[in-house]
């Protein structure tokens, strides 16, 4: 526990000697003193960056780009750490990859001023846009037309839609038209083969009705025969008393 006050105590010293020594712009005081910081809290993004602007500020790129590229191991969306490298790439004369660190660096910040001027300066100037037509001055009349024509524009799509359904409704009532005639052909044609049909039914009606009429003719003889079997039967009895 002592060791770790003790520490945090030597690290916080170290750090500001480290910053008030960049203040005076005394390079190698400013970079001994933030390794030696670093040396107990390696895990400083912050830190790093500071390392890297004061060792670019000595020339040393190198060791700037190593401790740059440390920092955004740390913290990958460091602006000031890409816009280090891009000075680092630009003095080196690799003049892509300065501007692609450079806009990194305007992703994470665009309000970086210092930034924008340096990818301006190297990109190249862009080329003058050119002139439009002057366009004709919009009058009350003019657009009055434009309406009438987004209208009859309007009115011309919803006919064509109409005609569309239309066109739908005739082959469909021409479909059915089809489907009515071979429907009468089926019925003509079975009008045709019930019709000896219904004439034999008439026919058997007829004899029907006659058969009936005999067999009330044979009912009624019948009737009469018992009547006389029975008078026979009655004289028999009187001629034997």
């Amino acid at each position: 526990m002592l060791k770790l006050f003790s520490d945090n105590k030597k690290a916080a010293r170290l750090l500001s000697a480290a910053r008030a020594a960049k203040e005076r712009k005394a390079w190698p005081e400013a970079a001994s003193g933030f390794e030696r910081y670093l040396a107990i809290r390696p895990n400083d993004a912050s830190a790093w960056v500071q390392l890297g602007q004061v060792l670019k500020l000595r020339e040393d790129r190198d060791g700037a780009e190593r401790a740059l590229l440390r920092a955004l191991s740390l913290k990958p969306d460091n602006p000031y750490a890409h816009h280090l490298l891009g000075e680092i790439e630009r003095k080196r004369g690799r003049r892509e990859h300065a501007v692609a660190r450079f806009r990194r660096a305007l992703e994470l910040r665009p309000d970086a001023a210092h930034t924008r001027r340096a990818l301006s300066a190297l990109e190249p100037p862009k080329p003058p846009t050119p002139k439009q037509p002057p366009q004709a001055q919009k009058t009350p009349e003019l657009d009055r037309l434009s309406d009438r024509l987004r209208q009859t524009e309007a009115a011309s799509k919803r006919l064509e839609d109409q005609v569309g359904a239309l066109r739908i409704v005739a082959q469909e009532t021409a479909r059915q038209r089809v489907a009515l005639d071979a429907l009468l052909a089926r019925v003509s044609a079975l009008e045709v083969r019930l019709a000896p049909i219904e004439a034999k039914a008439n026919i058997l009606g007829a004899r029907s009705s006659a058969l009936v009429d005999y067999f009330a003719e044979v009912e009624k003889h019948e009737t009469s025969l018992a009547a006389v079997h029975r008078r026979l039967e009655a004289l028999e009895v009187s001629a034997r008393t």
